[in-house]
C-alpha cells in the first residue's frame, strides 16, 4: 500500500499544481 502510494504519490502531485497552474492562468487573463 505504501510502496504503490509512494509510487503514484509524484504523478498525483504532478497533476495537482499542473491544474493550480492552468486554473490561475485563466483567472488571471479573465
Amino acid at each position: 500500500m505504501v510502496y504503490k502510494w509512494g509510487r503514484r504519490w509524484p504523478t498525483f502531485c504532478f497533476f495537482l499544481i499542473a491544474e493550480v497552474c492552468l486554473l490561475g492562468s485563466v483567472a488571471a487573463q479573465s
